[in-house]
């Protein structure tokens, strides 16, 4: 059998493998590309089949670890989620400032991934947030030409949030409820987006502009958690003081292990971060009826 990376097709180097979005990206994305993979280890149930591997942390990531005659872009999906506010804004953008080095030196462009938080950036001041205004900014900042695509939170079968929450709900009985949960966002179906993004992939047309893709309708945390559980009867919530939320979150995101509740998570499920063309340019509306959403 021939080797589909040694095939005439041009190669993308793609971050941020083993996460959610790479998982239904990545397989449409071999289809007409060759991919490199740069990931930290392999991770069991992922399949890499038809892929370079590149096993390495992004931060010490050179263009000599990328080299191919045919690269042609830079996919940079990477992200961590979660840790202490200071060393997760100071990591996601070592990393991002390696990427984006290496596609000066490589000529080539890249395609950020990035998040709908960015727009709200200078009102939740997280490290999240920070981190990834900061990587748009560092980006254009750079002889480099890119696509600078905003996502929403998504779902999909497999998605991380989703076996969470029933966890949560099957073993204890309630969901909890971080203050008021009644911020508005616009969440989107995690192959809609592969699909947007494999379609401007293919296109190639990398001309320095940001776009929001969301969903078209608009949910509360609360009505998001109430279709995530999908009950019978109406689920049981138990709703904590936004200050109690906040403080506790920030106590539990410096411990050492698992983190079980972030300020980020807090804030978020309060603010509202609805984005509109009048106000953040650029936006593609996705259908998110909640029976695709959250099957």
């Amino acid at each position: 059998m021939a080797d589909p990376y040694s095939m005439n097709r041009a190669a993308v180097v793609v971050t941020g493998r083993n996460g959610f979005l790479a998982s239904a990206l990545a397989p449409k994305l071999k289809q007409d590309f060759k991919i490199i993979s740069v990931i930290r280890r392999k991770m069991p149930g992922i399949d890499y089949s038809g892929e370079k591997l590149i096993l390495r942390d992004l931060k010490e990531l050179t263009a000599a670890d990328c080299q191919s005659p045919s690269i042609q872009l830079i996919v940079h999906l990477a992200s961590e989620l979660k840790g202490r506010p200071e060393s997760l804004e100071e990591n996601n953008l070592k990393s991002s400032a390696a990427v984006f080095q290496i596609a000066r030196e490589l000529n080539v462009p890249v395609v950020l991934i990035s998040s709908i938080n960015a727009a709200f950036a200078d009102s939740n001041q997280s490290g999240y947030s920070r981190s990834k205004k900061k990587s748009e900014d560092l980006l254009k900042g750079m002889d480099v030409r890119y696509l600078i695509i905003r996502l929403p939170l998504l779902f999909g079968a497999a998605s991380p949030l989703l076996k969470r929450v029933k966890d949560f709900y099957d073993r204890f009985g309630f969901c909890p409820l971080l203050g008021k949960s009644q911020g508005k966002i616009q969440p989107a179906d995690l192959k809609s987006v592969a699909d947007f993004l494999l379609l401007k992939i293919k296109e190639g047309k990398f001309l320095n502009e940001t776009i929001h893709v969301v969903g078209r309708r608009e949910y509360t945390y609360q009505q998001i958690f109430e279709a995530m559980l999908n009950q019978k009867r109406k689920p049981r919530f138990i709703r904590l003081p936004f200050s109690l939320s906040l403080g506790l979150a920030k106590i539990l995101v410096r411990l050492p292990g698992p983190f079980l509740l972030s300020p980020e998570q807090v804030l978020s499920v309060n603010q509202d971060k609805v984005v509109s063309s009048e106000r953040h340019g650029a936006v593609y509306f996705l259908d998110n009826e909640p029976e695709e959403l959250f099957r």
